[in-house]
């Protein structure tokens, strides 16, 4: 379940091969040059070397490695006996014996082997060593100038190298600081998430289980731990039904923290070996996991979720049928009726001949960082984000760059816009593993964090009692929107939205009445939370709510465009009650003559009115009423008391 379904030897250095393309088949393939000739010690030692041809070939490496020993040792100086021993090294995961023997190709012969230079850069590339790396690469270039070969795989090499080479460069970094032992403990800590405000990271871990001295089994679980003041606490496997015997990973968390896409392995009901599974949180107790079905979850290998702020779009990697590279990143939408769309692949340019993996939107929830090692990078897996154009569309990714990214694996990522924060999953200790990282995350230009965060509780006005209300708040004059529903046990909700000044937030629940506020952030520029406490009315006769989103142009009756909001959630609402009759109120300030008010909010509670009859509502369902300045609920004498009063209010008239 991790960046490759493989055991996790084949993983740390499938990377190296994959990304660049190597093929072994080219290091065992000799090219005769001036003044180049081959010769065969014995015809005894060619039948032994056919004899480790046949071992190699049924991948018998054990009996292979002993022979070409034995080979070794007897023709010290025959490059094609160190040629297959690279390749038996390389087959059965010994990187520093395969560089040594690859060292010794190109001592004993320096232009027979040109795929020996270019391995040889690859492995010094994975290493670091950036300068080694080039001039490797250049020495192969020399030696198959005449061949005139030109790939994708060379050019990206190449280009990542020199990339590579200005990004280490850098003066003045700060470097990633590995997070506590408590996270990145002695077992492998990845693939991490936050909550918008990053008080909760969940994360997975491998987790030896000995039974013995010889008896040793891995699980991966997932791990929650509460982050406060830059400490994190109370550190703990989430438990079942989430956690089970086999494995769960790879999880993607709703900005508050309360519903998780994860996957799971060795399941029932699986389509593959593992799947994406939902599972919800009531007070403090996770849902059965639902396995999300068919077409999101397949035969092939579906991983590394992202779920976005208004929780309609699923971001995915999966290497099925119809991608660019090995491991691509896809999209699903949620339907209607709660089902997925059909996935479709993000294409080009973030998708790419390599792999692509760990989707997760930018501090602005717009932008799209990712895991890949099929752009240019620094080695292994590197993050990368990508903004959208004019039109939407995803831009040429650009790398996170050093020292974010190394030589060595950073495949996951997690940001909290509000604290200024990521935390990074990377192998760059090579001594402890897959850890986790803190890393400063770029606030904007003016310093302020990139998010705002809402967040309270939603109570029954007149019992107190929580309610599970739907919460959704959208920036004034954008159609971004960042939905969740309230905790039925505590009424607590958390969202996150992009800064913006103003905000429309808006709760539904069946049987009360909508809840409409226009939020203004002025006041929280610097801590970037806001409280706030959703009071909710019943559904029932003489019940009124004040329309806080319903504006006119000064001094008129005409309805400006960031009405649309509410006016659409006030149809809907009125149509799921078609037992009731309801009036639209206008309401003024005392400014102007009583006259001139009264006929002013008569016409502005017409304008909505109008509105909504044009839009399908049944004329005898709703009446108009404009009352001027003879109901005021605060004050006249201040500018803000003046504009409390100048209102719009839906009232239940009476059953019907």
């Amino acid at each position: 379940m991790e960046a490759f379904p493989a055991n996790s030897k084949v993983y740390r250095y499938s990377v190296m091969i994959r990304i660049l393309g190597i093929l072994l088949f080219a290091l065992l393939t000799p090219i005769l040059s001036d003044g180049q000739t081959y010769s065969v010690p014995t015809a005894k030692a060619q039948r032994q070397m056919n004899q480790l041809r046949g071992l190699i070939s049924n991948m018998e490496y054990a009996q292979a490695g002993l022979l070409a020993q034995k080979i070794t040792q007897r023709y010290p100086q025959w490059a094609e006996v160190w040629m297959a021993t690279a390749e038996i090294a390389h087959e059965t995961g010994q990187p520093e014996l395969c560089e040594k023997a690859t060292e010794r190709v190109v001592t004993l012969d320096s232009t027979g082997y040109p795929g020996a230079y270019r391995w040889l850069a690859v492995r010094k590339f994975s290493l670091g060593l950036y300068t080694e790396a080039l001039e490797l690469f250049y020495r192969y270039k020399s030696v198959r100038v005449s061949q005139g070969i030109e790939n994708h795989e060379d050019s990206l090499l190449v280009a990542s190298l020199l990339f590579s080479l200005k990004e280490v460069q850098k003066a003045s970094v700060t470097y990633p600081e590995k997070l506590p032992e408590i996270i990145s403990s002695d077992e492998d800590d990845y693939f991490p998430s936050l909550t918008a405000d990053g008080s909760k990271l969940v994360f997975t871990r491998i987790v030896r289980k000995r039974g013995g001295a010889e008896n040793i089994s891995t699980n991966e679980d997932l791990i929650q731990a509460d982050w406060r003041n830059g400490s994190f606490l109370n550190v703990r496997v989430l438990p079942g039904p989430i956690t089970t015997l086999n494995n769960e990973g790879t999880q993607t968390l709703r900005q508050d923290g309360r519903v998780m896409i994860y996957t799971a392995c060795n399941r029932p009901d699986t389509k593959g070996g593992c799947d994406l599974y939902l599972s919800g949180k009531t007070g403090d107790s996770w849902s059965v996991p639902v396995n999300l079905g068919y077409p999101v979850n397949t035969r092939y290998w579906e991983s590394t979720p992202c779920l976005s702020t208004d929780n309609r779009t699923l971001l995915f990697a999966s290497n099925r049928p119809g991608g660019i590279g090995g491991m691509d990143i896809w999209m699903s939408t949620r339907l209607a009726d709660g089902s997925w769309s059909q996935p479709q692949n993000l294409g080009r340019p973030v998708n790419s001949p390599g792999d692509e993996m760990s989707p997760q939107f930018g501090s602005n929830l717009s932008d799209l960082c990712f895991a890949s090692n099929g752009h240019i990078g620094l080695g292994g897996f590197d993050l990368y984000i990508s903004g959208k154009d004019n039109d939407g569309k995803l831009t040429q990714p650009v790398n996170l760059g050093f020292p974010i990214n190394t030589h060595a694996n950073e495949d996951g990522i997690a940001i909290s816009g509000l604290q200024g924060i990521a935390i990074i999953a990377s192998d760059r200790d090579q001594t402890t593993g897959k850890d986790l990282y803190l890393a400063k995350w770029e606030k904007r230009d003016d310093g302020l964090s990139s998010v705002i965060v809402i967040k309270g509780l939603v109570q029954d006005r007149k019992t107190g009692l929580p309610l599970a209300a739907k919460i959704e708040i959208q920036p004034s004059g954008d159609h971004r929107s960042s939905q969740v529903d309230s905790d039925p046990v505590s009424g607590s909700f958390l969202l996150g939205i992009p800064r913006f000044e103003t905000y429309r937030l808006t709760a539904g629940l069946s049987g009360y009445m909508p809840y409409s506020e226009y939020v203004v952030t002025k006041d929280h520029e610097f801590k970037g939370t806001i409280t706030k406490e959703l009071l909710m009315d019943a559904v029932s006769e003489g019940s009124a709510v004040v329309l806080h989103n319903i504006f006119f142009r000064v001094d008129s009756y005409e309805l400006l465009p960031e009405s649309e909001g509410d006016l659409v959630d006030l149809l809907g609402f009125i149509l799921e009650n078609p037992g009731l009759k309801f009036e639209i109120s206008g309401h003024t300030d005392s400014t102007g003559t009583p006259s001139y008010n009264e006929a002013l909010s008569q016409k502005r509670a017409e304008s909505v009115r109008n509105y909504l009859i044009n839009s399908g509502l049944s004329p005898a369902t709703i009446v108009a009423k404009g009352y001027g300045s003879n109901q005021p609920i605060t004050n006249n004498s201040t500018e803000k008391g003046r504009a409390a009063n100048r209102r719009t209010e839906l009232r239940v008239v009476t059953n019907r």
